[in-house]
Order: structure tokens, then C-alpha cells, then sequence
């Protein structure tokens, strides 16, 4: 299986494992990715692809309409000042190696995580393939 395969089935487990959730657990997780993915796939399938456009407009929407609030929520409390008068920037360059993790895996590289049966795992670009448990 490849890596873009495996990544799919584990987004659909942990959706499943969402939709049991919010199901009170009356249908067990595995049988709600299932449910899930086939209900999803098949839409997406069956669907013209203007009202697919419209459904994931209304989703970017929805995104966005959460979103803003939150950031205007936050930013009442964020204190200027706090950039100049309790900033240490000398540790700047130590956080360079975890922003380049946090988006080398959307954009193609090698770094990035996956989810294992153990929990997540941070995946070092080796010629070992070194994986590191988080």
C-alpha cells in the first residue's frame, strides 16, 4: 500500500472513531468509518460536480465563518507591547527545524508524522526511515 493510501485509511478510522463518538458509541467505530467513508464516497461519486462545488463552498465557508470569530476572539487579548517588552529573540532560530516539520509534510518533503497503533509517530527523512514515537 502506498503512503497516500495508508494516510486515507487512517483519516477515515479516526472519522469513524468521530462519528461513534458523536453517536453516543451505539455503532462501533470501524463499522462507522465504513459507514462513513461509503456515505462520503459516494456522494462525491455520484454528485454533479457544480453541486459538489456549492457543498464544498458551503464547507470553506463554514471554516471560515468558525474561524474569524475565534481570531477575534483572541485578538482582545493579545498585548502588543508583550512583542517587544517580554519577547526572547534569541530562541527564534531553535523553533526553525519544528516549522519546517509542522509544513514539510503538506508540501511534499520527507519530515512529517503519522499515526501508528502506538499514537503518532514523527517521521525523520533518513536513508533508515527513522520514525520517532511523540
Amino acid at each position: 500500500m502506498t503512503e497516500e493510501a495508508l494516510d486515507t485509511v487512517a483519516a477515515a478510522l479516526h472519522d469513524g472513531e468521530i462519528v461513534s463518538d458523536a453517536l453516543g458509541g451505539v455503532i462501533p467505530a470501524p463499522v462507522a468509518a465504513v459507514v462513513y467513508a461509503a456515505t462520503l464516497g459516494g456522494f462525491i461519486y455520484a454528485a454533479p460536480s457544480n453541486l459538489l462545488e456549492r457543498f464544498n463552498n458551503t464547507l470553506v465557508a463554514v471554516v471560515l465563518g468558525t474561524f474569524l470569530p475565534l481570531l477575534l476572539i483572541a485578538g482582545s487579548a493579545v498585548e502588543p507591547t508583550n512583542l517587544v517588552d517580554h519577547s526572547q529573540w534569541g530562541g527564534v532560530p531553535n523553533t526553525i527545524p519544528v516549522i519546517a516539520l509542522a509544513f514539510g509534510k503538506e508540501h511534499g518533503s520527507a519530515w512529517g508524522t503519522r499515526w501508528g497503533s502506538a499514537g503518532q509517530y514523527l517521521v525523520l527523512p533518513s536513508p533508515d526511515s527513522c520514525t520517532v514515537p511523540l
